[in-house]
């Protein structure tokens, strides 16, 4: 998270005040809360969701946040998805940052995702309505593939442009999930949403249009921005 880019543009964020200083973040694939820690670091009042499904990732992420005693921070042991429900779980060793939802086949790396664990899903709409929250300024969604299908849990948030910034992963895993950069572009701009990447220093690199040139299967850290807030960032093409 620190490296990759993640902590510089939330630190952007912070510092030109798009958002108030106590956003609402939801944590799609918590992991082991590095990126619970560094919102946190950010906005300290945040009231943060996070989601994480495997059963040994959830006992690491509760030991650590019950030692850091966060405030405004609710997990819940359950993985988000298109619809609820249950679904295999699989990675290659106990503690794993490629435990997926995909079938990924990563022996031309020597790896097997031998390890199956069945977990809960939920869709993000039905956990949002019963906590009572209509907006989320920042969903973060790292879920090694299963991105999209995340996404179309949230459609009616979406469809209302009630969420402000999403930040996902797109690359190697959205091989197993057949999901290109395409069908990105596809859900997010009926809305309105201009779309992005973060780039190591944290900074925002927009695309005016979808290219296949994109497709690249790189993993990248990528965003769907709402209009108003883009332009902040620089983006100079708001009312197309």
């Amino acid at each position: 998270v620190r490296e990759s880019g993640e902590a510089g543009f939330l630190r952007r964020l912070a510092t030109s005040r798009v958002l108030s200083s106590k956003p609402t973040i939801v944590d799609v694939g918590a992991h082991t809360g590095e990126y619970i820690e560094i919102a946190k670091e950010t906005w300290p009042d945040a009231r943060i969701f996070g989601f994480e499904p495997s059963a040994s990732h959830y006992e690491r992420l509760s030991a650590f946040l019950r030692e850091r005693k966060y405030v405004g921070v609710k997990t819940y042991p359950i993985g988000l998805s298109s619809e609820a429900g249950t679904r295999t779980l699989s990675k290659h060793e106990n503690i794993s940052g490629m435990a997926s939802l995909e079938a990924r086949d990563l022996q031309h790396l020597g790896i097997e995702m031998t390890i199956r664990e069945e977990v809960t899903l939920a869709q993000l709409d039905d956990v949002m309505a019963r906590e009572g929250i209509d907006t989320i300024d920042l969903l973060k969604i790292d879920i090694e593939g299963h991105e999209l299908s995340c996404l179309k849990g949230a459609t009616g948030l979406i469809n209302g442009r009630k969420i402000k910034i999403v930040q996902y992963e797109y690359g190697h895993a959205h091989v197993a999930s057949k999901n290109s950069v395409q069908d990105f572009f596809n859900f997010f701009r009926p809305n309105g949403y201009v779309m992005g990447v973060i780039k190591p220093t944290g900074r925002l690199a927009f695309f005016e249009r979808y290219d296949e040139f994109l497709e690249l299967f790189l993993a990248s850290n990528y965003v769907a921005v709402l209009p108003e807030i883009a332009v902040k960032f620089g983006y100079k093409n708001a009312a197309a």
